[in-house]
């Protein structure tokens, strides 16, 4: 006896129709790609993270250098008023460092390929009777950039510290 072929519910086939499958591709389409947008924008932020730490690390080994010798200056200078104190004096790092002009470049950490700029002044607080010296570092990171000091200093990180004769006048 033969069998006849009779469609009913239980005898379709399931699966998914054209539209649901172009429906389905398009939404992880949209997925993948708002994803591949946020790897670029990683990247950049994890770029911004280097450069801001690096500058930081440089400020912190200027300034903690400059307060580390300060406090090793004999009183007969840090008090002399024909001749204030000045970097040399206090500076003793493995690169020079030059007081005010342009920015000057810099390789930071020493023998690597990345560099810092940076400017620096040293001032003396004109009502310390030459006791309190006030220190201004700007960095930015990267060898390149504006000479122009007043573009470098709104554009670079700013660090400030001070520094106190701490012994016998």
């Amino acid at each position: 006896m033969k069998k006849e072929y009779t469609e009913d519910k239980a005898g379709l086939r399931g699966g998914f129709s054209l539209v649901e499958v172009c429906l389905a591709i398009f939404i992880v389409s949209i997925g993948l790609l708002t994803l591949f947008t946020l790897f670029p924008k990683g990247l950049k932020q994890a770029e911004l993270g280097h450069t801001d730490t690096q500058t930081a690390l440089f400020a912190d080994y200027v300034l903690s250098t400059l307060c580390a010798n300060a406090m090793g200056v004999d009183s007969d200078v840090w008090f002399d008023v024909a001749n204030p104190l000045n970097l040399s004096d206090i500076w003793d790092g493995p690169f020079p460092l030059t007081e005010a002009g342009s920015p000057s470049s810099v390789e930071f950490p020493t023998d690597s390929p990345l560099h810092v700029r940076y400017m620096i002044d040293l001032e003396v607080d004109p009502n310390s009777n030459n006791s309190r010296y006030t220190v201004a570092l700007w960095v930015q990171a990267g060898q390149y950039g504006s000479s122009d000091e007043t573009i470098f200093k709104t554009s670079a990180e700013a660090y400030y510290t001070e520094l106190f004769f701490m012994g016998m006048p």
